[in-house]
């Protein structure tokens, strides 16, 4: 899968040691500019997702299932909309993360993280048709500390 990847025809510094190299052309900003939480409740008609290390994420068959978790109070599950990213926090490190098949409700310990990027950036300043004087570090206290 490697092998099939076209290299970019130019890179540049990314103003961070510990990246090094970009492609000209892209922009280095925080995950979190481009990403929002979905806190939202009371879907109870949606159907349960569950976020697994071996499955992603998927609709939960409630039918087969040898767990024997009870679900009190769907009204505080939060709902996920196809296309969201889903993840246990305390779970992330293992690699419980996946993106949501369809509209569903997932645990109020879960969270949810809404791409905007497509929405916030410009398309002028989107990172396939970005001019390089556009691009760099979003916001300045990300830049590494060289004061010291």
């Amino acid at each position: 899968m490697i092998a099939d990847l076209k290299q970019y025809p130019e890179d540049k510094a990314s103003g961070l040691s510990w990246l090094g190299q970009v492609p000209t052309g892209w922009r280095v900003v925080r995950s979190g500019s481009l990403f929002a939480q979905r806190n939202q409740t009371e879907y109870e008609n949606l159907p349960v997702l569950e976020v697994s290390l071996k499955t992603s994420v998927r609709v939960r068959d409630f039918g087969t299932s040898t767990r024997k978790q009870v679900m009190s109070n769907l009204g505080k599950y939060k709902r996920a909309a196809k296309g969201d990213l889903a993840y246990n926090m305390m779970r992330m490190w293992q690699g419980a993360v996946g993106v949501a098949p369809v509209d569903g409700l997932v645990s109020p310990a879960y969270v949810l993280d809404v791409c905007e990027a497509a929405t916030r950036l410009p398309e002028e300043t989107a990172p396939d048709t970005a001019d390089a004087e556009d691009v760099g570090v979003e916001d300045e206290s990300f830049n590494e500390d060289t004061s010291a």
